[in-house]
């Protein structure tokens, strides 16, 4: 065999293998991105629960969206410059409480991770709005435009979520003193063993993931059927 002959063969060797590469690759992402939606958690076994012992405190302590007659309730901790909180709040939980009325509740407690930058402050800003009575529209402002936090003043947020006495509130936020409500989540997120933001507890079971908005709906079902019985 010819030396050119040796080097065209090992080119054309060369180009199969970057082919079959490809072929793989390609095969691997079109079976990612086509995977059967039913194989992905559906059912409370799924999230692997663990009943937590404090339930009734985590419930009584936090702040409440949503009605104490629903099915569902759904304690969280979360923190204002998670990016994965606030995909679990407008992507995930919003869509299905706003599609379950009277269904689907939230406890929100706070849980402002030290790497997070300035959590601590966005939380108190929460906490400022939750005293007129405006922490649902202060928690969908400081996730909508989280990418200001620490950006611009807290007035910002305060303007969205529309607070009628802004004097109040901006020497509440504007104040260094800790906040008992939220150091009161902090410590029940640690006594909880939680792993990061967010952490869930939903009906009593303290999840192992975090459900997409199918999943959540699954197990709003399987709550319906245990109050039914």
């Amino acid at each position: 065999m010819s030396q050119r002959t040796k080097v065209s063969f090992s080119t054309l060797l060369a180009v199969l293998s970057v082919a079959c590469a490809l072929v793989v690759t390609v095969a691997v992402v079109r079976r990612e991105l086509s995977a059967d939606p039913r194989l992905r958690p559906r059912s409370i076994r799924d999230y692997a629960p663990v009943p937590v012992d404090n339930w009734e405190e985590l419930v009584g302590e936090g702040r409440r969206i949503g009605p104490d007659s629903a099915a569902l309730t759904i304690v969280e901790f979360a923190d204002f410059p998670c990016p994965a909180c606030r995909y679990f709040h407008e992507s995930v939980l919003m869509p299905v409480m706003l599609a379950n009325p009277g269904d689907v509740a939230l406890v929100f407690h706070h849980w402002p991770l030290p790497y997070h930058a300035d959590a601590y402050d966005a939380a108190r800003v929460a906490e400022c709005a939750a005293h007129q009575d405006a922490f649902p529209a202060m928690v969908d402002a400081l996730y909508h435009w989280q990418d200001s936090i620490g950006r611009t003043g807290f007035d910002f947020f305060a303007e969205k979520a529309q607070i009628r006495n802004r004097d109040a509130f901006n020497d509440c936020a504007a104040s260094e003193d800790s906040v008992m409500s939220i150091t009161r989540g902090m410590a029940l997120a640690n006594r909880l063993g939680g792993s990061g933001t967010p952490t869930l507890v939903v009906n009593g079971d303290l999840l192992r993931y975090v459900p997409d908005s199918k999943g959540l709906v699954a197990l709003l079902a399987h709550a319906k059927r245990e109050r039914a019985r």
